[in-house]
């Protein structure tokens, strides 16, 4: 259950049996204390999902980025869930795995069709594709967790790190920003339609710090904005709401290793930052009925992420003691404690 299964945010700097060494910082240097996964995707919080990908372990991770339909291959280290990649993604690549939560979890290979013409030299207008062209239709996710996945991405667009990309209408979507500054993402949905936007430079890795009207790039910013404009003409006058799932889903708080005290029957008292030495800002103690998945977290495991990583565990934002809302990923989080 994303709003029940928490994480403390905090800086990561451990050696995880498995994987080694782990390093990872927030984008903004700010942390958060005890939240739930709600809460940390609207933060983009990189510290909170990336004990979550610990937890669930980066190959189940890589597994549901395929299922999503991402095609670059993919290495499955815990850095790939803050979109630390060896090979990077495509927009389209990222569209398509959008679209995939969008329909309910039906996957559609991309094709691109601009016109058909008929055997007599006549153009094909104004009708269906022929069936034979359509793209085929394969079921990866059950639809009652890609509503939930939706329902905290709507948010993230209505109050989160995506606000620059309102139109008016039912959206949701994701931001993203490598270190540096040299990509910046946003990646979203209507009901009808998918789009990715990436901004940056194709052939070398430009840092941009200063081409937002003299601050630097983050997806919140450019990406956000030209999506909301494109999509404002692109969606007509389609401004429906996301359609509610055929079948629901029951989900119950998620525990492990770094999840929720690590068991099920209770917090942990080993953890310094377990006490609130962060603030604790989110999570509760509800506990709903019988579980039948884990969190729905697709949307931030698929390299839209705003980390950078060595491939294998390293991943991190950049920190500062400054903080413009205007400029950077995520909005204020308030002092520790408040």
């Amino acid at each position: 259950d994303p709003r029940s299964t928490t994480y403390v945010s905090k800086p990561l700097k451990f050696n995880d049996p498995t994987w080694g060494p782990i390093k990872v910082k927030t984008y903004d240097g700010t942390y958060g204390g005890s939240m739930n996964l709600v809460r940390a995707t609207l933060k983009s919080d990189n510290s909170v999902y990336e004990q979550l990908a610990l937890d669930l372990g980066p190959q189940a991770i890589k597994q549901t980025a395929y299922d999503m339909g991402i095609t670059t291959h993919l290495d499955g280290y815990p850095a790939e869930a803050l979109g630390g990649l060896t090979l990077g993604v495509s927009p389209l690549e990222m569209a398509d795995a959008y679209a995939t939560i969008a329909s309910g979890g039906i996957y559609h290979k991309p094709i691109a069709i601009t016109k058909i013409r008929k055997a007599d030299g006549t153009w094909l207008e104004g009708q269906k594709l022929p069936k034979k062209l359509r793209p085929k239709a394969e079921r990866r996710f059950q639809d009652g967790v890609t509503a939930e996945a939706t329902k905290i991405l709507e948010q993230n667009v209505q109050a989160g790190t995506g606000v620059a990309a309102q139109i008016g209408c039912p959206a949701a979507g994701k931001t993203g920003t490598t270190d540096q500054h040299s990509d910046g993402w946003f990646v979203g949905f209507t009901p009808k339609l998918a789009t990715a936007v990436w901004v940056g430079y194709p052939n070398s890795q430009v840092h941009m710090y200063t081409e937002y009207h003299g601050g630097p790039v983050a997806g919140g910013t450019f990406p956000a904005e030209i999506w909301g404009d494109y999509m404002k003409h692109a969606k007509g006058g389609f401004c429906g709401e996301f359609p509610k799932p055929a079948h629901p889903m029951t989900f119950t708080k998620f525990y492990g290793k770094y999840a929720g005290g690590g068991s099920s029957t209770g917090s942990s008292s080993t953890d310094p930052y377990s006490s609130g030495n962060y603030g604790t800002t989110g999570g509760t103690t509800t506990t709903p009925g019988t579980v039948t998945t884990p969190a729905p977290t697709a949307p931030t495991t698929t390299g839209n992420g705003n980390g950078n990583g060595n491939g294998k565990g390293n991943s991190g934002g950049t920190g500062g003691a400054g903080f413009d809302p205007n400029l950077y990923e995520s909005p204020p989080q308030g002092k520790p404690g408040h």
